[in-house]
């Protein structure tokens, strides 16, 4: 089934959305993360994007506790953001994260490969950051050398069967997502998670109907261009 996953992305205890991973570009959209979780809970979500800015570009805020507890709310929790180190990704499946999101080990083909053997692919899940083409890291501010389609063949390769694909210059645009990106990787046996772009419902069913298997959903949500309650049932029909 077609997942709709909402995003909660955290900056210095704020929930915020950037627009294209640009932190000069952010909106507020207020000071309580735990209750915006519970509203999508309450909406009918079972799994939710959670996003720590403040660990994607090594600031000091500390966030543990707050992952923690909307941790604690019942639903899965896939979560970005600073996933760079075995210490950190214990710490945070401890907190009851169901699946890391690490894009920037990719910058090292080593490092990563043993940063999955050491925390098992079935917890892990590789973010294709893309910007007109090229593999994004740290926090979006770093292009790799690495090719998107041999990052995802090695994650593949490595038994990983979880995969979020950014559209970087259309995330928090509300402008669409970038279907000729996803239809790329979607249907090679693994799970495409979709973000960046997402607008209107139309754009749901088109990515539901190209084989993708979710999309993460932020801005458009926040700012009512339709209701979690609609697009799960949309993605549902």
């Amino acid at each position: 089934m077609f997942q709709v996953i909402p995003a909660v992305d955290i900056a210095r205890g704020d929930v915020v959305r950037l627009r294209e991973g640009d932190p000069g570009q952010r909106r507020v959209y207020g000071d309580d993360p735990v209750a915006w979780a519970s509203r999508w809970l309450a909406a009918g979500a079972e799994r939710l994007h959670v996003v720590d800015l403040d660990a994607a570009f090594d600031l000091a805020a500390a966030n543990r506790a707050v992952i923690a507890e909307i941790c604690g709310l019942g639903m899965s929790v896939q979560l970005g953001g600073g996933v760079r180190d075995r210490g950190r990704a214990e710490d945070l499946l401890a907190c009851g994260v169901r699946w890391l999101i690490t894009g920037t080990l990719l910058r090292d083909q080593e490092a990563f490969e043993r940063f999955v053997a050491s925390i098992g692919p079935d917890r892990l899940m590789v973010a294709l950051d893309i910007r007109h083409g090229r593999l994004q890291a740290s926090g979006w501010r770093e292009s790799l050398r690495l090719l998107p389609e041999d990052a995802f063949t090695l994650a593949l390769g490595l038994g990983v069967r979880r995969f979020l694909v950014t559209a970087v210059e259309r995330d928090g645009t509300e402008l669409g997502p970038n279907f000729g990106l996803l239809r790329r990787f979607s249907g090679r046996g693994a799970e495409v998670l979709a973000a960046g772009g997402v607008g209107a419902l139309d754009d749901l069913l088109r990515l539901r109907d190209l084989g993708v298997d979710g999309a993460v959903v932020g801005r458009a949500l926040y700012e009512g261009r339709f209701t979690l309650e609609d697009a799960l049932g949309a993605a549902a029909c």
